[in-house]
């Protein structure tokens, strides 16, 4: 079955933005965990993300 070109764009399009968003939360917790996990010596680093996050979050 081939798909139509506007058809796949109607219900691809409104879900790609927020696919994008949900990516980066998932890469960046996933990126603090293992911060957590393996570099919890390295503190400034997990804080620094914490921080990027938050100013991302309220901007």
């Amino acid at each position: 079955m081939i798909l139509d070109k506007k058809y796949f764009v109607t219900i691809f399009y409104p879900v790609f933005p927020y696919f994008l968003i949900y990516s980066y939360y998932l890469i960046y917790y996933l990126l603090l965990i293992y911060s957590f996990d393996y570099y919890f010596d390295q503190y400034p680093l997990v804080l620094i993300l914490t921080l990027f996050h938050q100013y991302l979050i309220h901007n």
